[in-house]
């Protein structure tokens, strides 16, 4: 109720945090503020270990392992386990660079936290949907347009962001849009 009747703003960094960060920072006693910290960054971890591994599982179970076969049918199991553990650490720098550079195309944004992510996700989930959307309700498209209509959604989001040519659209509509682009270049040919 304290925190109902109350405005309470605080910056940390710059930065407006919520309540609940609030309440952890200046009322909750000091062991289990070690807790709640403890805990996220378990969390934080977990997810992290869990988009590593099914990165790496799809770079070598799904493209690597058919290509190195074709070549060399008795290539061992152990070569497969040292490419997965290779693909582990590949896949960690790339996420690594990949949240520098979100960290600064955040800031010079200038969109919250929450609403950059949303922007983001813009990207991966246009494809995702036109191609889901295309297989599912439809008997068209090809595996061969995979590729190629995931790369418009990617294109067709980019162009929709207000930095590129100046005009600004919601997270949402560039899904919509997005998602139609995909759709059409996947209903452009018959199912092979």
């Amino acid at each position: 109720m304290h925190y109902q009747s109350t405005d309470i703003l605080q910056n940390f960094k710059g930065e407006k945090i919520t309540v609940f960060m609030y309440y952890i920072l200046n009322e909750m006693p000091e062991g289990i503020r070690g807790f709640v910290t403890v805990g996220a960054i378990a969390a934080a971890l977990s997810s992290t270990n869990s988009v590593l591994g099914a990165l790496s599982s799809v770079a070598i179970e799904d493209l690597y392992r058919p290509y190195k076969l074709k070549q060399d049918a008795n290539t061992s199991e152990n070569h497969f386990i040292k490419a997965s553990r290779n693909a582990v650490l590949l896949f960690a720098f790339l996420l690594f660079l990949m949240a520098i550079l979100s960290y600064f195309w955040q800031r010079y944004s200038d969109l919250s936290l929450i609403g950059f992510a949303l922007g983001v996700m813009a990207f991966a989930y246009t494809g995702l949907l036109g191609v889901f959307f295309s297989a599912i309700f439809t008997q068209r498209g090809s595996a061969k347009l995979v590729p190629y209509s995931l790369l418009g959604g990617f294109l067709t989001v980019l162009i929709l962001q207000p930095y590129t040519f100046g005009f600004s659209i919601g997270f949402a509509w560039q899904i919509t849009i997005g998602t139609l682009v995909v759709f059409g270049i996947m209903q452009s040919s018959k199912q092979i």
